[in-house]
């Protein structure tokens, strides 16, 4: 996604994200292309729903294969709000079977940013109490 921000900010495509990368020495960061799309920026929201639909692409890949009832979208992708997430869930549910998709909900985590780092704390957890058995 920054990648993508930063070609279009130097073709000229967002006067926002080309302010941005002159603030920040000619790059940018995720902060930087979500508050443009959170101003208006039609390019920098651009680059976040198709970075929404190629990642719903794969997941729709995934439920025809695993059938699961839940999708949590957490860590940084629950920072950039409910435009990725709609543009994952119409990938997921145009493209997944209608019996992988009848009960499926996709949904952020209630964990936003810190999910990763829940996840990994509980793995340590899980690690170190099962190395004592």
């Amino acid at each position: 996604m920054v990648r993508r921000a930063e070609t279009g900010a130097r073709q000229g495509q967002s006067p926002i994200l080309a302010a941005a990368m002159a603030r920040n020495g000619d790059t940018l960061t995720l902060d930087d292309v979500v508050q443009a799309g959170r101003t208006g920026d039609e390019f920098a929201n651009s680059v976040i729903i198709d970075a929404g639909a190629r990642i719903g692409a794969v997941v729709a890949d995934l439920v025809n294969i695993m059938n699961p009832d839940r999708i949590i979208v957490g860590g940084r992708l629950s920072s950039i709000g409910a435009s990725i997430l709609a543009a994952i869930r119409q990938q997921v549910y145009g493209r997944a079977s209608l019996v992988a998709t009848g009960q499926l909900a996709i949904e952020f985590s209630e964990l936003g940013g810190e999910a990763s780092l829940w996840g990994a704390a509980l793995v340590a957890q899980k690690a170190a109490y099962s190395a004592t058995d």
